[in-house]
């Protein structure tokens, strides 16, 4: 069976469409539609082959982004607990010295 378009034939359809332009028009939307396909075509391929480029630059550098990942969650661990201290010093001076918190 052919592909309908509408409940039409699309042989039928094309075949009217046809008749309705005259043929330098068709030959342009033919031209025009194998650019297009080319261009579609070279745009896969680059994809593809970008597709390639980046897995083989994430497989690289995933240790060394896991390796530092860990690292700032020391940090910040580290820093979250100098703060929590430098938190407590500072209320314990100031319950002693609050004069010198005075602003």
């Amino acid at each position: 069976a052919s592909p309908s378009f509408g409940g039409k034939n699309l042989t039928d359809l094309v075949q009217h469409v046809s008749q309705m332009l005259p043929p330098s028009d068709l030959h342009g939307i033919q031209n025009l539609q194998e650019t297009i396909l080319h261009d579609l075509a070279a745009t896969r391929q680059f994809l593809g082959d970008f597709n390639v480029f980046s897995e083989e630059k994430l497989a690289r550098v995933s240790p060394d982004m896991a390796k530092m990942a860990k690292t700032l969650k020391a940090m910040k661990a580290d820093l979250d607990h100098i703060y929590k201290k430098t938190s407590s010093i500072r209320k314990k001076l100031k319950a002693k010295y609050p004069e010198a918190f005075e602003e």
